[in-house]
């Protein structure tokens, strides 16, 4: 058989396997486009619960077989000149590139975008991962499809003007996708005035696009609750960014314990026994102790004495530190006047709590 005869029926069967899994896995419709070959094999349109097109559109470049591709580590490397990219990255709609496994009618994808792209000379590559089956699309697509990451980027600058400046420096200082840090923006700005909400809204659905290697939304999520004074919903937050594992688990978790150890107690000390085990967060596990060994509603001043030797020679230059210390004193009462009754030092603890930095 002609290799390009042969190449035509593997496509041609590529799209079937693509069009009945559009249809029997997402309840999608898959349109092929057959008139111009412009590096885009079709469409997937957004269907609504009753299977009728909703117009939101991602186009597909669709592959068949493994000699389109590279395998590497985690999953496969698909290349593209310049001409492919300029066209894909200037179309009107979202562009994903599709790799169908003939043997066994598995389908995998990744976006073409400058954010997973690389340069490899004069070509440039993306890796299709071998985890992001078609299964895993849903969301992604649904968001690419419906304009929410443009306006989200159009309206950046904007809305990092409604955030608290400790989640602002944190996405300043994060070297993240800007598709990713903007969504992260627009919905933490969009849900100011119901912080409590759109904080449940998020852990609960944990949507794609607040998965970071290092927890970073998560973590500017816990920073957002605490400014807004919804302290559950920022230790919750914290446990999410600890499952990460690593170095930063038991701090994080130490976090955890403090935010919530205004509203449960018994919880604070859980996170904490956890936080011990893990480890690598000594001073923040230090700071929470003293807060716990302190029974609830009562004013009396915190120790100190574990904090400080958790910093050792560090002690003067680590704001969390610092911070205890200054909050200390003012339930000591050892600061000029005005003195703080025992009612104003205990209702004050939240305040204090949500201005140290190992709480953002």
């Amino acid at each position: 058989m002609p290799g390009n005869t042969k190449t035509a029926l593997i496509d041609r069967e590529g799209l079937g396997v693509f069009q009945r899994a559009v249809s029997r896995d997402l309840g999608w419709i898959f349109r092929e486009q057959t008139v111009v070959d412009q590096g885009i094999d079709g469409h997937v349109e957004i269907a609504d619960e009753d299977g009728r097109g909703t117009g939101r559109l991602v186009a597909v470049q669709i592959k068949s077989g493994s000699s389109h591709f590279r395998r590497v580590k985690g999953g496969w490397a698909f290349y593209y000149d310049e001409t492919k990219r300029r066209l894909w990255l200037g179309h009107a709609l979202p562009v994903m590139v599709v790799f169908i496994d003939l043997e066994t009618d598995a389908i995998y994808w990744q976006r073409i975008h400058p954010s997973v792209e690389r340069r490899t000379g004069k070509r440039y590559a993306v890796t299709v991962p071998d985890h992001q089956a078609l299964s895993t699309a849903t969301e992604p697509w649904l968001v690419a499809a419906s304009g929410m990451e443009q306006r989200a980027i159009e309206r950046y600058e904007s809305n990092l003007g409604f955030l608290p400046p400790s989640v602002r420096q944190l996405l300043k200082d994060e070297p993240a996708d800007h598709v990713q840090r903007a969504l992260v923006a627009q919905h933490l700005a969009e849900g100011r005035t119901n912080p409590t909400g759109t904080a449940q809204a998020l852990i609960s659905t944990r949507p794609f696009w607040m998965n970071a290697s290092n927890a970073w939304p998560w973590r500017a999520l816990a920073s957002f609750c605490s400014h807004h004074d919804t302290m559950k919903e920022s230790s919750a937050a914290w446990e999410i960014a600890a499952e990460d594992g690593g170095a930063e688990a038991g701090r994080r978790l130490a976090a955890a314990a403090a935010n919530i150890a205004a509203v449960d107690r018994t919880r604070a000390g859980e996170l904490l026994e956890e936080a011990r085990r893990r480890g690598g967060g000594d001073v923040v596990v230090a700071v929470v102790e003293a807060i716990l060994e302190v029974p609830e509603n009562d004013p009396s001043p915190w120790r100190t004495e574990a904090v400080l030797a958790a910093a050792g020679a560090e002690a003067n230059t680590n704001s969390t530190v610092q911070h205890f210390l200054t909050d200390q004193a003012i339930r000591s009462d050892d600061l000029p006047e005005p003195r703080a009754t025992p009612n104003e030092r205990w209702s004050s603890n939240r305040t204090m709590l949500r201005r140290w930095p190992m709480l953002r």
